[in-house]
């Protein structure tokens, strides 16, 4: 089980975080308190795969200081591709982390936008095959959008990216359906951390989730329909930028085979 760490600021070196998010805002508080853990802004990146987001980084940067501006790049596709049947990171990721052999401070959010359903076991390899490479000084973050996680398979494959990574920091929203997908990170209802207890002993009672010491949490029938429905009528916020003058590259390119 990952280190929960409520501020991304204090991630150490020599780690492989993930975190989650449900909203732009919440992905950009993220990516400013991993920024500010940040030593050297000139072996610093975070890469994004929408400019709105970026935006929104940048926004907040002066919290910190202005000597990460160019932390922030703009992700021009996917951040893996196929190798040999394998995924791994795409050029301009790999060579920037080759050109700082001292250590880096360094996050990409793209992985759950471009992926697809088929994709899904290869991410799992691939975070599983990252998490064993040498880190030496490097601070590395995984950003994930919960609100793209695939409900029927929440179960086994948010098992899995917590299994490979060695730190965690969970959204904060309120939404029902992303609380609930958080906790199948946990192995038993002791290890759910307090501020999700609430709703996982709710959906325990209601039939949505059941636990097995042996597999851990997963939906009941019941709970997956449920779950499927509430996402669909409850999901306000959007998925790509609103403006008209800025549209998702992501949405317009639709699904991106990896």
């Amino acid at each position: 089980m990952p280190i929960l760490l409520k501020d991304l600021s204090s991630l150490p070196s020599g780690t492989h975080a993930i975190a989650f998010h449900d909203s732009g805002e919440e992905e950009a508080e993220h990516a400013v308190a991993f920024l500010r853990g940040a030593s050297d802004p000139g072996a610093t990146a975070y890469w994004v795969a929408e400019p709105w987001v970026a935006d929104l980084v940048r926004e907040k940067l002066p919290r910190i200081s202005a000597r990460f501006e160019g932390a922030i790049r703009d992700l021009q596709g996917p951040q893996v591709a196929a190798t040999q049947r394998v995924l791994r990171p795409v050029p301009e990721i790999a060579e920037f982390v080759s050109a700082h052999p001292r250590g880096v401070s360094a996050g990409a959010d793209a992985i759950s936008y471009y992926w697809t359903r088929e994709d899904v076991p290869r991410i799992e390899e691939y975070e599983s095959w990252f998490d064993q490479q040498p880190r030496g000084g490097s601070r590395f973050l995984c950003p994930y959008d919960l609100r793209r996680i695939p409900l029927d398979m929440a179960p086994s494959l948010m098992r899995q990216l917590g299994s490979a990574h060695d730190h965690l920091t969970l959204s904060d929203s309120e939404d029902p359906i992303s609380r609930l997908v958080q906790a199948f990170l946990f192995a038993s209802p002791q290890g759910v951390p307090e501020g999700l207890r609430g709703t996982v002993d709710e959906a325990l009672d209601n039939g949505w989730l059941y636990y097995r010491p042996s597999h851990g949490f997963s939906w009941t029938v019941r709970g997956e329909h449920f779950s499927q429905l509430l996402r669909e009528r409850t999901r306000t916020v959007p998925l790509r930028d609103p403006s008209p003058k800025a549209p998702s590259r992501s949405a317009a390119q639709g699904p991106v085979a990896l």
